[in-house]
């Protein structure tokens, strides 16, 4: 009920972060278990992970960057009440500069898989050039294969119809036994009804009137996020057809698409890839040092006369 307040904040975000978007957010809420609140109209998002809090950068409604940094004051502020260590991620690269200058020591990390993919919208609206030859190879054997194919938007009367598509396209899923691909299943199927109170834009591809191929984005800035992407397995060209008809349908005065990260996953990265970005985009973890991390132990004293109490 509550994240569709972000949802101002996310269509203005000038981050090209997949992050901040409402799919996003509502997908992987029971894994991030998120806290929030807003100061000076920006967005400040708060997690658990790894058995530590993180602030994501304050995201500014109107992309005030000084705004963002009062911000950053009261998140430093709400730490010091709290004592609760400061650690930030989520964190666009021009920040990340800003805050290695407003602590001077810093540790940070741009861990590969959660990065996500950028790409030129036109480049999917056409498959132009040498450089997609293989995706109009295979947009071409889908055609050619499917002559009575049809792409349509989502009509959400018929959502057991989608429902149904998705459990086929499971069947499949589950077999690979990892944890991301069940969690991810699972979100998938909470979003479907949230497509119209979220706004989100679904299109479906057919063939011979079944369902083969969908895809969930959402407009989030200058880009489309893409949240879901699924395509029956055997179908061949489903995937890059879907991806160019989404593109068609869909991303009509947008610059870029965001296709998210590839979660460490191999074969998604080396398919992401084929796709030509324009962009891996960078997320920023980013914590402040200070003099007394360097201390790895309460140093021995003796004395009659001192009693040494931990320093919290």
């Amino acid at each position: 009920e509550e994240v569709v307040r972000f949802a101002p904040f996310f269509r203005a975000q000038r981050t090209h972060l997949s992050d901040f978007s409402l799919g996003f957010q509502f997908m992987w809420h029971k894994f991030f278990t998120p806290a929030f609140a807003v100061f000076e109209d920006c967005l400040i998002l708060k997690e658990l992970f790894a058995g530590k809090v993180w602030f994501h950068y304050p995201l500014s409604l109107t992309g005030d960057g000084e705004a963002e940094l009062r911000a950053v004051g009261e998140i430093e502020r709400y730490c010091r009440d709290n004592e609760v260590r400061l650690h930030f991620t989520n964190v666009k690269k021009s920040a990340a500069s800003l805050l290695v200058q407003r602590y001077a020591d810093v540790s940070f990390t741009n861990i590969r898989r959660w990065r996500d993919y950028l790409y030129e919208a036109e480049n999917f609206r056409t498959y132009a050039g040498s450089r997609y030859a293989g995706q109009r190879n295979h947009v071409n054997k889908f055609k050619k294969l499917c002559s009575d194919w049809t792409f349509e938007r989502y009509d959400p009367a018929r959502e057991d119809e989608l429902v149904a598509f998705l459990r086929e396209y499971e069947s499949v899923q589950r077999a690979k036994g990892e944890r991301y691909a069940d969690e991810e299943m699972d979100e998938v199927y909470a979003l479907v009804p949230k497509i119209v109170p979220f706004g989100l834009h679904c299109g479906v591809l057919r063939a011979g009137g079944r369902i083969v191929a969908c895809s969930i984005g959402e407009m989030c800035g200058d880009m489309l996020v893409i949240h879901v992407e699924k395509a029956l397995h055997g179908v061949e060209g489903a995937y890059p057809m879907v991806a160019q008809q989404f593109a068609l349908a869909f991303s009509s005065g947008v610059r870029y698409l965001n296709r998210m990260d590839d979660a460490g996953d191999m074969g998604l990265r080396k398919s992401k890839l084929q796709y030509l970005p324009c962009e891996v985009v960078g997320k920023y973890n980013v914590t402040p040092r200070r003099p007394i991390d360097l201390v790895s132990h309460l140093p021995e004293i003796a004395s009659p006369r001192l009693t040494l109490a931990p320093l919290r």
